[in-house]
């Protein structure tokens, strides 16, 4: 989409990484940890009964801010956890829905695009 976008062809060798900064889009993988990140924030901030129980704050005091991650590795819940763990503290305690945004954006903005 990006290169049709931009009429670049796959034979120019531009990067994806080019195309993205010069529309100041995020990748797909990037869009999917932003979601999952909003998703977390939400479900530990705004209190839905259905996601808010898997998520689960760390009993250590010097970790306190820190979500528990599931047992499962590959589970939602325990990939979310680590991502939430991974962002700021503006992020993390913000109670306005439009700043965790803009921490999201940003943090999913130094992600690798892979």
């Amino acid at each position: 989409m990006l290169r049709i976008i931009h009429g670049v062809k796959t034979k120019d060798k531009v990067p994806i990484r080019k195309l993205l900064e010069k529309t100041e889009m995020l990748s797909i993988n990037q869009l999917t940890c932003q979601s999952m990140l909003m998703d977390t924030w939400k479900a530990t901030h705004l209190g839905l009964e259905s996601i808010s129980a898997h998520f689960k704050p760390r009993d250590s005091v010097r970790f306190k801010d820190q979500l528990q991650a599931n047992s499962d590795p590959q589970s939602f819940v325990s990939k979310s956890s680590k991502l939430f763990n991974m962002t700021t503290q503006r992020f993390k305690n913000t109670n306005l829905t439009k700043v965790a945004k803009q921490e999201a954006k940003t943090f999913v903005r130094s992600l690798p695009i892979i």
